[in-house]
């Protein structure tokens, strides 16, 4: 039997023995992105939050399909509430609770009988209102925790209403992310829901955000570390092979002088 031979069986063994045996290391495990912003005013938060339409599709509808042009706008404002409940607010070490939550927009997605195609995300409108202005703001999300194989993370603009531009970040499920304030006496703040001129963007920081979420999907999604362990072993067994086979040459060729 032959070098390469027995890498293919191995290799084979990988891949199938874990989807024979039923084990949740078949089940694929996608992600969704979603967009949030966050500005900070000394009376309230207001965040705009743009959730992708397959989350709505999979929380919201039972088979996952884009649903006539008719019901969308109804599962949209049903998935306000869902959106609500995910998104957390924490400031100076004490939840707050959303006061309204809207739903902006809902443009149902043209030609609703391809299942390829879902439509543009979902924008949401959210106040949380403040008695003071606040030192530190937190901001949670876990989208998609009642989903095990499922996971979401957010591009996340955050700004005080005082500032001008939103600071870029990601946000992944279960991770923080904290804002300091810092208000003057009698603070000139900008409408809270006002648009920023532009988005600083600090490309080493939010490189490594994306590396990180990129690398922890990886190590919690068991397709991802299957097709890795593949490669790793294909990569392995040729060298291996290849090796054999120079050194079988160089054999045949020392032992016919």
């Amino acid at each position: 039997m032959t070098c390469r031979v027995v890498c293919s069986i191995l290799i084979t063994l990988t891949v199938s023995i874990p989807l024979l045996s039923g084990t949740p290391c078949a089940s694929a495990h996608p992600m969704f992105e979603n967009g949030v912003d966050v500005v900070i005013g000394p009376d309230r938060v207001v965040i705009d939050a743009r959730i992708a339409a397959e989350e709505l599709l999979l929380v919201e509808t039972p088979d996952q399909k884009p649903p006539p042009p008719e019901r969308w706008v109804a599962l949209a404002t049903k998935h306000a509430a869902y959106v609500r409940d995910h998104l957390h607010l924490v400031v100076d070490g004490q939840p707050v609770h959303a006061a309204s939550w809207t739903v902006v927009n809902a443009v149902a997605a043209q030609g609703h009988n391809d299942p390829t195609h879902f439509g543009p995300p979902v924008a949401y409108h959210l106040e949380y209102a403040l008695a003071k202005p606040p030192g530190t703001v937190t901001v949670w999300q876990d989208f998609l925790r009642e989903y095990n194989s499922w996971s979401a993370s957010c591009v996340l603009r955050e700004r005080q209403s005082t500032d001008p531009d939103f600071a870029l970040g990601l946000l992944p499920s279960l991770s923080n992310a904290d804002f300091d304030c810092t208000w003057e006496t009698a603070p000139a703040a900008r409408p809270a829901s006002a648009p920023a001129a532009s988005t600083n963007v600090h490309a080493g920081a939010t490189i490594r955000e994306y590396v990180k979420d990129g690398f922890w999907h990886i190590l919690t999604g068991y397709d991802h570390m299957l097709l890795v362990s593949a490669l790793v072993l294909g990569a392995a067994f040729f060298w291996a092979c290849s090796r054999w086979s120079r050194l079988s040459r160089w054999r045949s060729r020392s032992g016919s002088r």
